[in-house]
């Protein structure tokens, strides 16, 4: 916790202390690596400016039936689940970082999804994502598709802002560590 900036963590009970063992050694080498693709301090990674003082982390403690993890901006928490939920911190990472970018601008919720109130560079950002050269874009047409085929994540959730925001996220510290 202290060298990542994370203010807390927890448990479900299931785990026992073998499997929370390998569990903080697996976050713990993914936000390294997480820290390295980004070019930002270890410390950084706790986004020590949250309104709660910083991000925390759940191993199986808060999830949701049939999700391989989740972030929760009202508590600032990611959770991972069980041994499903490996590979996928960067992409909550992702949307934490989303919600902390739209607290620098006084929102409350994801940056991605108000754009209305965020600077320029926000609003290409999220822009790139759904359109470029007057075309949309695969990655667009892609998660409409999955809109769907996939109905019951929810009308709309893979063509979300802020889901796009963090799969490009993801993919983004995935290319920067290959």
């Amino acid at each position: 916790m202290k060298c990542f900036g994370i203010r807390g963590g927890e448990f479900g009970n299931w785990t026992n202390d073998h499997d929370r063992q390998v569990n903080l050694n697996m976050a713990f080498d993914a936000f390294c690596d997480m820290a390295d693709a980004l070019n930002i301090s270890r410390r950084d990674i706790g986004l020590i400016g949250l309104e709660t003082g910083a991000l925390a982390i759940a191993f199986g403690a808060r999830g949701h039936s049939g999700a391989l993890a989740h972030y929760e901006p009202e508590r600032e928490v990611i959770n991972l689940t069980k041994m499903k939920g490996a590979g996928s911190l960067a992409h909550e990472w992702g949307h934490a970082m989303d919600a902390y970018i739209g607290k620098q601008f006084g929102v409350h919720g994801f940056a991605s999804a108000n754009l209305s109130k965020m600077p320029e560079s926000v609003k290409k950002l999220v822009g790139a994502f759904k359109e470029q050269n007057g075309k949309e874009t695969f990655f667009y047409e892609s998660s409409k598709f999955f809109d769907g085929e996939y109905k019951k994540a929810g009308n709309g959730y893979w063509s979300s802002a802020h889901e796009m925001f963090a799969r490009a996220f993801a993919c983004y510290v995935k290319d920067k560590l290959d």
